[in-house]
């Protein structure tokens, strides 16, 4: 069996005058259907009584089939319909959204029926990538208008060819939303950070004194000394729907991020430390100490007191219990963190 090779591009479908081609053929007529396809009539000697296929039929066919063929060679992605049956794996398109079918479904598949991909996970599933639209008219990608076009009411779907195509850029930072909070490990080469152009989204560091803020803050202020720094500023960009708002600059606080209510602050703290002394301070055996407190020496005062006894030092030792240093914080690593204002 030969290898496939890439076959000439098909520049358009094939054009010219046609007949439509009906469901089944009319009684007594050499008509191309759907159901008999030519009839008897045309196969027979025009002095048999046989009909000649008519022309225009021929270019219904070739009409139709390259059609199909330019829909296909423009990477296009036929649309569901509820009028077909599916088997498991086939793909279709839904207002430019591909989905692959995870099982049979159609009007012919027993105890089934139609199922929309959209309505229906449990039948189709949502393939990876955006399906591009293309047309039977013009070889290219069809591009859908934006929500913001349609909003603005200047939405027109634009074609452009595949050159056109490779030239366009998605902004991958354009996918984070107004007012997320992110976090960054820069400290890994290669990685990359927001970008400051001041035509796209715009973004803060949460960082005092940090110039990759300039012109985006106003009124910062740092106050305490470490580990218990307050670090703030206003979000100073007119067109920005947080302008005006106050921010903590986390990077600076190094205050950590957390679920619960947007925006509750809370401070410094740490779980109780329990610890008990007990026994008779008669006895230097007697006496013993639990949790955070160490018995640190024991010593009978004997006769130097008129009714005798113990002299004690008890030391409190968080680190007996819990892990220490000169914060409160569990376990962590740092990463630098910004936020989308525009």
């Amino acid at each position: 069996m030969p290898i496939p090779s890439t076959p000439d591009v098909l520049p358009s479908p094939i054009g010219g005058d046609v007949l439509p081609i009906a469901a089944n053929t009319p009684t007594g007529t050499g008509d191309l259907s759907y159901a008999q396809g030519w009839p008897v009539l045309t196969g027979l000697p025009l002095e048999a009584g046989g009909v000649a296929p008519q022309r225009e039929f021929f270019n219904a066919v070739n009409a139709l089939i390259t059609k199909h063929l330019f829909f296909l060679q423009s990477g296009g992605v036929y649309p569901w319909q509820a009028g077909l049956n599916y088997l498991t794996g086939w793909s279709v398109a839904v207002d430019g959204v591909g989905y692959a079918a995870l099982q049979p479904s159609g009007p012919d598949v027993p105890e089934v029926g139609p199922k929309s991909p959209a309505e229906n996970p449990e039948y189709w599933e949502k393939t990876k990538a955006s399906v591009p639209i293309a047309t039977t008219e013009i070889a290219g990608i069809s591009l859908r208008a934006t929500a913001e076009d349609i909003a603005a009411k200047t939405a027109t779907d634009k074609t452009v060819s595949p050159a056109d195509l490779a030239s366009l850029t998605v902004d991958k930072w354009a996918g984070r939303a107004i007012g997320e909070p992110f976090g960054i490990w820069d400290h890994l080469p290669g990685t990359e950070t927001p970008p400051t152009d001041p035509n796209g989204p715009r973004f803060i560091k949460l960082t005092a004194g940090d110039s990759y803020n300039s012109g985006l803050l106003s009124g910062e202020s740092v106050s305490g000394t470490a580990p218990d720094i307050t670090a703030t500023a206003a979000i100073a960009l007119a067109d920005s729907p947080l302008h005006g708002q106050t921010i903590h600059l986390i990077n600076t606080e190094r205050r950590f991020l957390r679920g619960g209510e947007s925006g509750v602050i809370e401070g410094d703290a740490i779980r109780n430390i329990t610890g008990e002394i007990s026994g008779g301070f008669k006895e230097p055996s007697a006496v013993t100490s639990t949790g955070a407190f160490k018995t640190s020496s024991v010593q009978s005062l004997g006769n130097q007191s008129v009714t005798g006894g113990l002299g004690a030092q008890f030391v409190f030792d968080a680190s007996r219990v819990v892990p220490t240093a000169d914060e409160n914080r569990p376990r962590n690593i740092s990463a630098t963190y910004y936020l989308r204002i525009f």
